[in-house]
């Protein structure tokens, strides 16, 4: 009980200090009109040190009951968003932890995300207090290819289940370049994810729908293939 009081105030006294950096900024829109549809995405790895290929990546979406699902071949978590105003509804987890598996549920609703964690044969529950602009962080490949590319800079709130901890992330739109993939050069929509300490890259598609063809994360680079 002493641990979820402490989760708790640690989260409203996070969640405040971050809403003060956020009022200049509006909170992000998302549409799946734009949008990738459903399908599955293969990405070759590159290290962009080496610029040499480590392996490949594969982007599930998948339409199922009104819900979308979406999980990446190289992660354990998958994530359900409202089909239509793509919410979301529930992430899911599968990790380890001191060599003991480790089950995560955490299901959005309202205000609030429910956490169940189930490790060593015992179940733990916990409630996170969020923004109403929250987002798990494996969904947000998907969710940016339904960005409203009219906004330059806006705001969301990141879920990462492993930690289960919110992270402000400021979306800057740096419109339209020119950019050389797969040989070719195409003109994309490049959206940078800030998150204080880290920066993510992606390229999507100028036309709708808008397919992520490219992202590059701590120093690996995602490219879609042909």
């Amino acid at each position: 009980m002493k641990r979820i009081v402490l989760l708790l105030v640690l989260s409203l006294l996070f969640f405040s200090g971050c809403r003060r950096n956020v009022e200049n900024l509006p909170p992000a829109r998302f549409s799946g009109k734009g949008a990738m549809q459903p399908g599955s995405f293969t990405y070759d790895i590159i290290a962009e040190s080496k610029d040499k290929k480590i392996g490949e990546s594969i982007l599930y979406v998948r339409a199922n009951n009104n819900l979308l699902e979406i999980n990446e071949s190289i992660r354990n978590d998958t994530a359900w968003l409202d089909e239509k105003t793509l919410e979301p509804e529930k992430v899911t987890a599968n990790y380890t932890i001191r060599n003991v598996p480790t089950q995560l549920t955490a299901k959005f609703l309202n205000d609030l995300i429910h956490i169940s964690i189930e490790s060593h044969k015992k179940i733990r529950k916990f409630i996170l207090r969020k923004d109403k602009n929250t987002y798990p962080d494996n969904a947000l490949s998907y969710l940016l290819s339904g960005f409203d590319f009219k906004e330059k800079n806006a705001y969301i709130y990141d879920y990462w289940p492993y930690t289960s901890l919110l992270t402000l992330c400021t979306i800057h739109n740096l419109g339209s370049e020119k950019r050389n993939i797969n040989g070719k050069e195409v003109t994309v929509y490049h959206i940078v994810l800030d998150f204080g300490r880290e920066k993510r890259n992606l390229y999507y598609s100028v036309k709708a729908p808008h397919i992520l063809l490219e992202k590059d994360v701590n120093g690996l680079d995602y490219i879609l293939k042909h």
